[in-house]
């Protein structure tokens, strides 16, 4: 007995289309957490956490099409577990900035290892790269992704940080 290729699809995509959105929205929590807790931050924090959020709609019009059988899946690159672990990462993250608060420069640190990790890891690589439909729709979370790693740079390059590294040094003299 053949399954029909949208049962095929349905049934593999169904998983990892759920969990992609389960992380968009973790991040998006992460991102708000980070807006309350960090002072002096609030609407920068707010508009990356209310990106996520139409980041995990867009995830789900991708499954919708995919249950819908208008596009197919494809396997991702990544373990299932790369994604989990990711979630339970910025959970703890999350619940540790509840408890004890965090610095403008570890907020954007954190963040600019979840938007890295996402884009290192190809999260978005669950359809079939043959249609260019359905790349448009791969390549816009990628450069949603892309964009959110610019403006963490051009947060901390405002507020005179290296990400990576101590307080950028103005040079002395006249």
């Amino acid at each position: 007995m053949s399954i029909s290729e949208k049962r095929r699809t349905q049934l593999l995509a169904g998983p990892y289309t759920r969990l992609l959105a389960e992380h968009e929205g973790a991040v998006a929590d992460f991102y708000a957490t980070l807006a309350r807790a960090v002072t002096g931050a609030k609407d920068f924090w707010k508009d990356l956490a209310k990106e996520e959020l139409m980041h995990r709609i867009q995830i789900d019009r991708v499954a919708d099409k995919m249950v819908k059988g208008e596009w197919r899946f494809q396997r991702p690159p990544y373990q299932v577990a790369t994604v989990a672990d990711s979630i339970e990462w910025l959970n703890s993250r999350r619940h540790h900035v509840e408890q004890d608060g965090i610095s403008m420069r570890d907020a954007l640190k954190a963040a600019m290892e979840v938007e890295t990790n996402m884009i290192e890891a190809d999260f978005f690589a669950i359809v079939d790269r043959d249609s260019p439909t359905m790349m448009e729709a791969l390549t816009s979370q990628a450069i949603n992704t892309r964009s959110h790693i610019k403006r963490i740079q051009h947060e901390a390059r405002r507020l005179k940080w290296r990400i990576f590294g101590g307080r950028l040094k103005r040079p002395k003299g006249p």
